[in-house]
């Protein structure tokens, strides 16, 4: 039988497709049964059972805060068969970050990153035991800044503040990774004046912070 097609919203821009990478995915194929689009007007997807798997194409970003959404960062969850999510959205008060929650049958609302109206972008989404850790860049003036949240099914902790880079200073591909004890290390490349070099810094359990 063919499989059935489901018409999303043309503003919706960040699909979820699955949870999970499939083994047999190869990078930029689709997955066998979904097709790309057929045109720059068509948002018409569609979902059906492979190999015993079930693809669901749901509107994620729901143009909260934008149509214009892009550079997101998936993990999976705490939970069983689930995942966080992390994108950046450009708006009428330029680039946010924003998060949202799969449970395993149900998506939770859409949670802006950060409490600040300055720009922000490059939303990385960190597994955990228990929750998740989520990294971003922020900008005020010419300045930037790299900063963390807690997140667990419902709620996100008050955002941390992990380091300001010097003035002018511009951050390149921010990465994060966490270690067995809880230390949550960041990577990002940082160019200024002319010069261009690889930064990292862990934040302990403690609070304490070491860079080089």
């Amino acid at each position: 039988s063919k499989p059935e097609s489901t018409t999303i919203d043309s503003t919706s821009k960040v699909l979820w497709s699955h949870c999970f990478r499939r083994p047999d995915r190869q990078p930029g194929r689709p997955l066998p049964g979904v097709p790309r689009h057929t045109g720059a007007d068509s948002r018409s997807f569609h979902h059906s059972h492979i190999q015993g798997q079930t693809s669901l194409d749901l509107a994620l970003t729901e143009s909260t805060y934008s149509p214009d959404n892009y550079d997101a960062s998936l993990c999976t969850g705490p939970e069983s068969g689930s995942c966080r999510v992390a994108w950046a959205a450009y708006g009428p008060k330029g680039s946010r970050v924003f998060t949202r929650y799969f449970d395993g049958g149900a998506l939770l609302p859409v949670l802006p990153l950060s409490p600040t109206d300055r720009m922000q972008t490059r939303p990385l989404c960190v597994p955990a035991e228990d929750d998740t850790r989520l990294v971003w860049l922020e900008k005020e003036a010419q300045t930037y800044s790299v900063w963390t949240r807690r997140a667990d099914a419902a709620a996100l902790a008050e955002p941390e503040l992990l380091t300001t880079l010097p003035a002018s200073a511009k951050p390149w591909e921010l990465q994060a990774t966490l270690s067995s004890d809880g230390t949550l290390w960041t990577c990002w490349a940082q160019s200024s004046r002319g010069k261009s070099e690889i930064r990292i810094l862990h934040r302990r359990p403690d609070g304490k912070s070491v860079s080089f």
